[in-house]
């Protein structure tokens, strides 16, 4: 599905599976309707849909296509990625490519922020707390 707002109107069909629960990147709103058919695993929706996770997955795909290609398009990746963490600020992994990309391009400052941005919405595991913590100590140094 080709997506460039993160409401969606029509039909959409869509595994059972994409649906679940997540932690990032949810459709809630899916779940929450009722398909009009369904054809072994996959099901199909007609309506209006606020797919804002689908929206955020799509963007950080091509975001990091463009920050890890051969050659980099930093300016555009960041845009996609930026773009990502708006429809869907949950993906704390977003902000710390944002982060990266910051660094790249020599902006500490924009990078730190990043960072907290990522420590803000980073799962309750003490790893992935501590890794982002540790970045943002050595970035402030």
């Amino acid at each position: 599905m080709r997506m460039n707002l993160g409401i969606w109107s029509g039909t959409m069909i869509i595994s059972a599976r994409a649906i679940a629960r997540r932690l990032w990147w949810d459709l809630p709103a899916l779940r929450a309707a009722r398909p009009v058919a369904r054809f072994g695993n996959m099901l199909v929706f007609r309506g209006t849909f606020d797919v804002h996770g689908r929206l955020a997955r799509n963007l950080y795909s091509l975001g990091i296509v463009r920050a890890y290609a051969e050659k980099p398009d930093l300016e555009a990746a960041e845009r996609l990625l930026r773009e990502s963490a708006t429809a869907d600020p949950s993906a704390f992994f977003v902000h710390i490519e944002i982060g990266n990309i910051h660094l790249k391009r020599g902006s500490r400052d924009a990078a730190l922020q990043a960072y907290r941005r990522a420590l803000e919405h980073a799962p309750d595991d003490l790893t992935v707390r501590r890794s982002i913590q540790d970045q943002i100590l050595l970035v402030s140094i």
